[in-house]
């Protein structure tokens, strides 16, 4: 069922921004979602498309039409940059986290949610570079397990201000990873639209956002999967890429119970941000 929004953020001094404390999974479909408190218990599944297929790929030259990459991230050493990304730290949060479970090995960053120092937290990052329009790029796979959700999203520097905007191009709370959700949110009403896609999400894809005025358009592996053209399209954020996994309870198949993996890890292999051609 549609969360909304979140309306939290949390403040790092250091990047002087407002990064999203959370997100929401949405499984229905719809193009003017009413507050949450009014929405009915069980919404209608979003349109689905058919499942994409793995295509392990190296990272992407720069696409026709588009800036050159303004980050272009491969997580190369042993600990994220820290003057490109900032590590949430939030372990008391609505979604809790911990900058513990942020790591870089073997060219790749990952995301682990588990049990430190006695509670169940998470991790995530937010680029600290933001821009208005653009094209957002990474590639990425995440373990199974109930009680987390592999999010990449783009989120404002300040919710609300001038616009509340979000937009989602993977959200994965499916313990068997086997759906995706593709949200755009826009207005303080929390105007919404989506689709779910079919995947196996376990394997490395290719999710790609391409942000316009009048379209936002979504691809997986190369194909696209979505093109939404709505009035709901943010035009003023300035928005910037997060990655987290999530600890989520949406629903009692995806809760965290007996049986579930001590650790669940999300795992991106890079990351490419492009700038509209002027």
């Amino acid at each position: 069922m549609h969360g909304g929004m979140k309306r939290l953020g949390y403040g790092l001094a250091a990047a002087f921004l407002l990064i999203p404390v959370g997100s929401h999974l949405a499984t229905g479909s719809t193009d003017s979602a009413p507050p949450a408190s009014a929405r009915p218990p069980k919404a209608e599944l979003a349109p689905r498309a058919a499942a994409v297929r793995v295509h392990p790929t190296e990272p992407p030259w720069a696409p026709v039409g588009w800036g050159p990459p303004v980050l272009a991230e491969n997580f190369e050493g042993d600990r994220i940059d820290l003057s490109r990304w900032a590590v949430y730290h939030d372990p008391q949060g609505t979604h809790p986290r911990t900058r513990k479970a942020v790591s870089v090995r073997n060219g790749v960053l990952r995301l682990t949610g588990g049990v430190y120092g006695g509670e169940h937290l998470s991790g995530g990052v937010a680029a600290h570079y933001a821009q208005t329009f653009g094209r957002f790029q990474a590639r990425m796979r995440v373990e199974r397990g109930a009680g987390y959700s592999a999010v990449m999203l783009l989120w404002p520097t300040r919710q609300g201000d001038p616009e509340w905007a979000e937009i989602n191009f993977a959200e994965i709370p499916d313990p068997l990873r086997g759906t995706t959700g593709l949200f755009v949110h826009h207005g303080k009403d929390d105007k919404t639209s989506s689709r779910s896609i079919d995947g196996d999400f376990t394997q490395w894809h290719v999710f790609t956002l391409e942000w316009l005025p009048d379209r936002v358009t979504f691809f997986i592996d190369g194909k696209a999967v979505w093109e939404h053209t709505g009035g709901n399209i943010p035009q003023k954020a300035d928005m910037h890429l997060a990655l987290q996994n999530d600890i989520v309870c949406y629903s009692k198949d995806q809760c965290r119970g007996e049986g579930a993996p001590e650790q669940v890890t999300m795992y991106v292999d890079w990351v490419r941000i492009h700038p509209m051609s002027s």
